[in-house]
């Protein structure tokens, strides 16, 4: 596009060097009807390299290089059994199998969109003693939906979980967190505590 628009731009100042004329000798050679057409893709051209450097400025500002254009994606477990999770404790799922892009933040448990576009997100709560493990996923401090696992004795293993498709711009964080419940314990041995997400 921006190549484009360069030709046209010189295109047309070599036209008017070669007239050398007044600009009251100038006569017209479009119709007014196909003069509003090249005006109007003008415009849409001028409206697209404000959009493109909107984005560029964006990426700068988070210190992104260029565009990711490849795939995005992650998946990451709880290697073990965390207890005593307060309300609004994030829930950090410290064993990444995949994390293409590198938009998990395995420190802090959160997805940080790096491109602008439509996402699925899995998670999976598994709890294997008494008591229940209420879990939401956020978007930028909004929530998403929930799950629950309740466990009714010892020995009775339960998991919850949900899954959503959301739409993210650059910047937008995703992640797990508790609620409803304080001190809840999460059984994440054998991989029953999951976080995933890609986008479509």
């Amino acid at each position: 596009m921006l190549m484009y628009l360069t030709l046209v731009c010189v295109a047309l100042a070599a036209g008017a060097c070669a007239r050398n004329v007044n600009e009251w000798d100038i006569q017209p050679k479009l119709t007014g009807e196909e003069f509003s057409v090249l005006q109007e893709e003008l415009n849409v051209l001028k409206e697209l390299i404000e959009t493109q450097g909107q984005e560029i400025n964006e990426l700068k500002t988070i210190g992104l290089t260029g565009l990711q254009l490849g795939p995005i994606a992650f998946s990451a477990k709880l290697d073990r059994t965390v207890s005593q999770i307060g309300i609004g404790q994030k829930l950090i799922f410290n064993d990444v199998m995949t994390n293409v892009g590198n938009a998990y933040n395995v420190h802090a448990g959160v997805f940080t969109c790096p491109r602008a576009g439509l996402y699925l997100f899995s998670y999976f709560i598994g709890k294997g003693r008494t008591g229940q493990a209420w879990f939401r996923l956020m978007k930028n401090g909004i929530v998403i939906n929930g799950a629950v696992a309740d466990s009714v004795s010892r020995f009775h293993d339960t998991q919850g979980g949900n899954v959503a498709v959301l739409h993210l711009k650059i910047r937008d964080s995703v992640y797990v967190e508790s609620f409803h419940q304080n001190s809840a314990q999460v059984s994440g041995d054998n991989g029953f505590v999951t976080f995933s997400g890609f986008l479509l």
